[in-house]
């Protein structure tokens, strides 16, 4: 087995870009940010870049497996590449979202709700299971890479039939992905509900099977590019303006992927749409478009392969495990703590996440891969220390740790006041008087009565809510609050969740104010949502009565200015 000493960097830099639609696709819902322009295209295709390119520079490096043991070789070097940073990113799910995870070790059905998944996860075959608890369990975004796991496994195999008959091996993985999803479109339609929509997308979306001609397809780009790599020699000019074409198919496929789904499957819950929506009805431009930019003779590959958008490249495996996470932290915790205009907490989160990734690569990345496949254990204290001393004399390693800090800290230091204190019925009757008198007698759920809102806004904005318990409940809640503009659209928003001193149990009929300070409020506000859930199953509580939406479950409360 020989290797390919040439670098293609412009494909090291598609790596980051890819990694970023992925993060705007998962922040989009989040942060408000590009819904108007972005809400409607598959961004999510941008997975199946990655499966394309996989396939190509996996055929790029590894030439055959002919040589004493290459085989085992090439293993070593996919696990060392994959496993330790992935196997790092589950432990910090587990360290900072307890919550979503922890309840399901002592519930009714701990093997099968947490332990199994949880090994599936270790040994990265959980997106092999067609089945949500698995292929979305823990840090939900490893699906990908237990896909191309599976793809590892078949990649020998693959190499050599590819190599005898190219179009017959990419061909049969065309038709074998295409007759599986209308294999499970006949399937569904006679089992009456044994193949559901969440097994259908288990199967067509997250198995590495069905995803195996996006694979193939960047596998015959490889091949393609050995054969035409030293006669392609057109003109800066001319090479430019065939890779802005390839790049604009690339685009205008996404959008038209969702038609061809259409068109093949008829309707959106169709397999044969999903097969297509996936990526796979793409992959006519996505593979021919990383051909161009391996071949590097135009100035868009030439810009990719400059030292940013490589050191970028270089770090979007880790910026691609870890911005869930965080995205995560920042949707369930840290939106308690201040609430600032939407632009600011999407820099703010982009800045943890680079940071982050910058750090990771540098500390379990790197030095893990040299360790896994470096099994010599004389040289591992020596590079270890090498390790330590570089990053000890590294100024950007250096910056980053202390920027990062601050950052983290900022958000434990300067949180959103939420706070709780119990009164008796006739102060709270004292209060109502004053409240607003279209908001008594709300029931959230069948747990709390929301008897008044007071707005004061002499020092600092703060909306002051008057509850009352209805049954023997924990005062476990968490309040959403949005500001909204006149078409009840979100300009700014923040969860509130109380303290664990006040997170008491209370009796029936037990009043208390709770009080909800901001920083600002936002200009052009209208109106005050309210939204109220409790943070084991995350659902909003109906709400009774009152000026409602989000099929009542949050409260609409006016503003007069």
């Amino acid at each position: 087995m020989s290797l390919k000493p040439e670098k293609l960097d412009a494909l090291t830099s598609l790596r980051f870009f890819a990694a970023a639609i992925i993060v705007l696709h998962h922040s989009i819902e989040n942060f408000k940010f590009g819904t108007d322009f972005l809400g409607f295209l598959p961004t999510f295709q941008a997975v199946s870049f990655f499966f394309v390119l996989s396939g190509f520079i996996l055929t790029y490096v590894y030439r055959d497996f002919d040589d004493h043991g290459s085989l085992r070789r090439f293993f070593v070097a996919r696990i060392a590449r994959i496993w330790p940073l992935h196997v790092a990113m589950l432990l910090l799910t587990l360290v900072l979202l307890p919550k979503w995870f922890l309840p399901l070790a002592s519930g009714a059905e701990p093997l099968k709700l947490f332990w199994l998944p949880l090994l599936s996860n270790l040994c990265l075959v959980q997106s092999w299971v067609p089945f949500s608890e698995y292929y979305f369990s823990f840090n939900a975004v490893s699906w990908s890479i237990s896909v191309e796991a599976g793809f590892y496994l078949l990649f020998p195999l693959l190499l050599a039939g590819i190599r005898r008959h190219c179009l017959f091996v990419w061909f049969t993985t065309l038709l074998f992905t295409f007759a599986l999803a209308c294999v499970l479109d006949y399937l569904s339609s006679i089992t009456a509900g044994v193949i559901n929509s969440d097994t259908i997308v288990g199967i067509i979306q997250f198995n590495p099977l069905a995803r195996i001609f996006e694979f193939t397809s960047g596998m015959v780009m490889a091949l393609l590019y050995d054969k035409v790599k030293d006669n392609y020699k057109p003109e800066v000019k001319m090479a430019t303006i065939i890779e802005l074409i390839s790049l604009m198919l690339v685009i205008v496929g996404i959008w038209l992927s969702a038609i061809i789904g259409m068109v093949i499957g008829l309707k959106a819950s169709d397999p044969r749409w999903l097969w297509a929506i996936v990526g796979n009805a793409n992959v006519v431009f996505v593979a021919p478009f990383i051909l161009l930019m391996a071949l590097g003779k135009g100035k868009i590959a030439k810009t990719l392969s400059l030292s940013v958008f490589v050191f970028l490249g270089e770090i979007s495996f880790s910026l691609y495990l870890l911005h869930q996470i965080i995205l995560r932290v920042y949707s369930n915790i840290f939106r308690d703590f201040i609430l600032t205009p939407m632009w600011f907490n999407y820099f703010y989160f982009v800045a943890i996440v680079l940071l982050g990734s910058y750090l990771l690569w540098q500390i379990i990345e790197k030095p893990c891969r040299w360790l896994i496949i470096n099994r010599n254990k004389s040289r591992w204290l020596a590079e270890l220390k090498r390790n330590i001393s570089a990053r000890a004399t590294d100024k950007h390693f250096l910056i980053s740790v202390p920027v990062l800090a601050v950052l983290l800290v900022f958000l434990v230091l300067v949180p959103m006041k939420s706070g709780v204190t119990e009164i008796d019925k006739e102060a709270a009757h004292l209060l109502l008087t004053d409240g607003h008198k279209d908001f008594f007698n709300i029931r959230f759920g069948d747990g709390f009565l929301l008897n008044g809102v007071l707005l004061e806004d002499e020092k600092k904005p703060s909306v002051i809510l008057i509850w009352e318990s209805l049954d023997f409940v924990q005062l476990k809640y968490r309040v959403a609050v949005h500001f909204l503009d006149v078409q009840k659209k979100i300009i700014s928003q923040a969860d509130f969740e109380q303290s664990r001193q006040l997170a008491c149990k209370v009796k029936a009929h037990t009043f208390w104010v709770e009080s909800i300070d901001f920083s600002t409020i936002p200009e052009n506000v209208c109106s005050i949502g309210l939204a109220l859930y409790t943070p084991i199953d995350l659902k909003l509580l109906p709400i009774s009565n009152g000026p409602r939406d989000w099929d009542n479950r949050r409260l609409i409360i006016p503003i007069v200015n």
